[in-house]
């Protein structure tokens, strides 16, 4: 359904912002805020504080995967400047300085690495980035280390999950170096039939290999899907289209719905 392209870049010679002051992480805020004036998407767009929001905009924030759960419980000093279509933001002092990040629709990485490659090179310009020439990007989490590029695809597998073989498909995916995970990343819950894949580690690939090797396991999980879906077609076609058609009247008539609930029934209209 989306690809999701994120850098994790830290600035030089700082601590990281799990132990970093209040007073440093308000001026790391500002200082990348400046930068973001240089990057021409962002430049005169909006700059949202964490702490200027209430607990339903964090939520709605997070809702449009504009930033992680964790952005929303933090305290303190801590931000996002975007662009207005949504799909480039820069999150500041989160579990990095700076994680740049970009959206885009459907199996794109191409076109999403071109657009962020360009933006790491001009924030890069105004900033000095914390980097070793024998491991790369510095980054709070040794996962990121390297490269410091999170490539995930959100995807909807719910054939695999009416069959009970997407455990077993998921563990071959874990065998491949990626992670699977909820909608909204590490510890949130399965929902909507809707799974988030990821590149695991990060040191000593290039941006090109984990974008292929991403794209690569997304591919095999696309055919795996769709013969499930043969499947259950075959075998099954009476209780696939019951299944259906009660979620379709459900989202007729129903006049108050959980979040779980609403993704679980719009999952089987998609499907």
């Amino acid at each position: 359904l989306a690809t999701r392209l994120r850098l994790a870049r830290n600035l030089h010679g700082k601590v990281f912002p799990y132990q970093a002051q209040e007073e440093v992480l308000e001026v790391l805020l500002r200082t990348v805020w400046d930068a973001c004036d240089s990057v021409e998407p962002l430049a005169g767009n909006p700059r949202i504080s964490m702490t200027d929001l209430t607990w339903e905009d964090r939520r709605f924030l997070m809702e449009r995967f504009l930033v992680d759960p964790a952005m929303t419980e933090a305290e303190g000093p801590r931000g996002v400047a975007l662009n207005m279509e949504e799909d480039l933001t820069v999150l500041v002092n989160e579990e990095d300085h700076v994680r740049l990040q970009t959206i885009s629709p459907g199996l794109s990485p191409d076109n999403a690495w071109t657009i962020l490659d360009r933006v790491d090179d001009t924030l890069g310009e105004v900033l000095t980035w914390a980097y070793r020439d024998r491991v790369g990007y510095l980054t709070a989490s040794p996962t990121n280390v390297g490269t410091g590029l999170r490539m995930s695809l959100l995807i909807h597998l719910p054939a695999l999950v009416l069959t009970s073989d997407v455990e077993h498909v998921l563990r071959k995916a874990a065998g491949y170096g990626m992670r699977v995970r909820g909608v909204y990343g590490d510890g949130s819950a399965v929902f909507g039939n809707l799974f988030r894949l990821s590149n695991d580690p990060t040191l000593g690939r290039s941006e090109e290999d984990i974008m292929r090797s991403v794209a690569g396991t997304a591919h095999q999980l696309e055919k795996y899907e769709l013969d499930a879906r043969d499947t259950v077609w075959r075998e099954a076609r009476t209780q696939l289209e019951d299944k259906i058609h009660r979620a379709y009247g459900i989202l007729l008539s129903a006049r108050v719905l959980s979040q779980r609930e609403c993704m679980n029934l719009l999952s089987a209209v998609r499907l």
